[in-house]
């Protein structure tokens, strides 16, 4: 009996992934050690760009395009998708891991009123003053404000564990990318 093995008999390789995990650096560790250092490494940055792409001709956020835009960002840069995994009994410092759970709108926040660029708290409008991070989710956020004068403050929260200078840069110029 002979027996003949054809294209489609044959089996296709199967392709093994692991779970994606990168350890912190050990100097990054102390970062998110305890609290006091985990909330003063969370970094604002604030930008204020030319409303006319951003708004509605009535001059409110046009809320659906710019969160079209953060999503390709976010899609286009793994690290935006990452949290951090403590590891069992701490023996080993921090793990970034996929989020499983990311959800977009827990980190673009729109202010829902204009405000006066001339008298506004800059704080406020990056971000400084909303909730500490959660280490259950990536460790940034994104605040979109209108400006009274037409302009539009993007506030930019990332923690330092997440971004040193010049992955900072990096994040902060392809959130910026028209």
């Amino acid at each position: 009996m002979s027996t003949t093995v054809t294209a489609s008999d044959e089996i296709a390789p199967v392709r093994l992934t692991r779970p994606h995990a990168e350890f912190m650096q050990i100097w990054e560790e102390g970062y998110v050690s305890n609290h006091i250092s985990f909330e003063n490494m969370q970094t604002p940055g604030l930008l204020i760009a030319e409303g006319g792409p951003l708004l509605h001709p009535d001059g409110s956020l046009d809320r659906v395009r710019i969160r079209a835009f953060v999503q390709g960002a976010v899609a286009s840069t793994e690290s935006f998708r990452l949290r951090l995994q403590r590891s069992f009994l701490g023996l080993t410092p921090p793990a970034w891991v996929p989020d499983d759970d990311f959800d977009l709108d827990r980190h673009l926040v729109f202010s829902d009123t204009a405000v006066d660029p001339a008298t506004a708290d800059l704080r406020r409008l990056s971000g400084a003053e909303d909730p500490v991070f959660s280490l259950r989710h990536p460790l940034w956020r994104i605040r979109i404000t209108a400006l009274t004068d037409g302009r539009v403050a993007v506030g930019m929260m990332f923690h330092h564990a997440m971004t040193d200078g010049l992955s900072g840069m990096r994040l902060f110029s392809t959130v910026t990318q028209a």
